[in-house]
C-alpha cells in the first residue's frame, strides 16, 4: 500500500506564506540526522542535549527524510494550508 502527500493538488488552497514553525522543525530534523550520521551521536545523546524524549527525536527525524520537492514547496509557502507542523507531525511516520 502506498501513501502520497500531495502538495500541488488541483484546487488546493495555498498557504499565504511559508510556515516558519514547520520550516524550523524540518531544519531541526536535518540537524539531528546529521548529528546521528556524521557525528556519531545517539538518539539518547541528542534527546538529552535538546531536553526532549528519545521518542520525540525519533519521530521528528522522519521530517528530514521528506522528498526534496516537498520540502522546497514548504519552504516556498506553496503547500496546502492544511499542511502544518501539527498535521504533519501527526501523520508521521509516513508509510
Amino acid at each position: 500500500m502506498a501513501v502520497r502527500l500531495i502538495i500541488r493538488g488541483a484546487g488546493a488552497v495555498r498557504a499565504p506564506e511559508p510556515d516558519q514553525t514547520l520550516i524550523q522543525l524540518i531544519n531541526k530534523s536535518r540537524d539531528w540526522l546529521e548529528r546521528l550520521t556524521r557525528l556519531g551521536q545517539g538518539i539518547g545523546d541528542i534527546a538529552k542535549e535538546e531536553n526532549v524524549s528519545p521518542g520525540y527525536v525519533t519521530h521528528l527525524l522522519h521530517l528530514a527524510l521528506l522528498a526534496p520537492d516537498i520540502t522546497q514547496s514548504i519552504e516556498a509557502g506553496e503547500h496546502p494550508a492544511d499542511v502544518t507542523a501539527t498535521s504533519l507531525m501527526q501523520a508521521l511516520p509516513l508509510p
